[in-house]
C-alpha cells in the first residue's frame, strides 16, 4: 500500500483532511487490529483455537478480559474489535500501548491442514511485531488532534512543533 498525501490533501484543498476525530481514529484502529489478529501476531499472547485440542492459551492464560482489566485497571475494553469503536481517548491509547506490549510476529510453526485448521506457531518475535505495529499505529495517530507517536518503547506520546 502506498503511503502517501494525495492531490487535495497535499495542496489543503481537503478540509476534512486535517485531522481524524476520535470516532474516525477508533475505527481505523480497529481495521489495524484486526489485520494483525488475521496475521496471527496476537497468538502469542492469546493462544489459538484448533479443531483438535480446542482453546489453547497464550502467555495471557484463558481469559484475556481479565488480563485487560489487571494490566489497566479498566472493565468493559474487551472484545477489542467490539469494543473499540466507543473508545474514550484514554482507552484508546492505554489499549495501543498494551497491544504493543503484547504484539509478536510470527515466526515458525506449523501448519495444521485437519479441517483448515490453520497456523499454529511456537517461534515469534516481539520486537518485529511491536515495529511493524508502531508503523501503522503512527500512520494514522499523528494526525488526530495536534499529533501523537507510538515510542520504540511503546508509550503514546505527543507530537512536538
Amino acid at each position: 500500500m502506498v503511503n502517501r498525501r494525495y492531490y487535495s490533501t497535499r495542496t489543503g484543498k481537503n478540509s476534512d483532511a486535517v485531522r481524524f476525530d476520535l470516532p474516525m481514529l477508533c475505527r481505523l484502529f480497529r481495521d489495524i487490529y484486526l489485520e494483525f489478529k488475521s496475521n496471527d501476531c496476537f497468538q502469542e499472547a492469546f493462544g489459538y483455537e484448533c479443531v483438535d485440542e480446542g482453546g489453547v492459551a497464550g502467555k495471557l492464560g484463558g481469559d484475556i478480559e481479565a488480563q485487560m482489566f489487571r494490566t489497566l485497571r479498566k472493565p468493559n475494553l474487551w472484545q477489542i474489535q467490539d469494543k473499540c469503536v466507543n473508545y474514550s481517548e484514554d482507552d484508546f491509547f492505554d489499549a495501543i500501548e498494551l497491544l504493543h506490549d503484547w504484539i509478536s510476529k510470527p515466526i515458525d510453526g506449523f501448519h495444521h491442514t485437519y479441517a483448515n485448521c490453520g497456523w499454529h506457531y511456537h517461534t515469534f518475535d516481539n520486537k518485529g511485531g511491536q515495529k511493524k505495529f508502531r508503523d501503522k499505529i503512527n500512520d494514522i495517530i499523528c494526525d488526530y488532534k495536534d499529533g501523537y507517536e507510538l515510542s520504540e518503547n511503546g508509550e503514546i506520546l505527543e507530537l512536538s512543533e
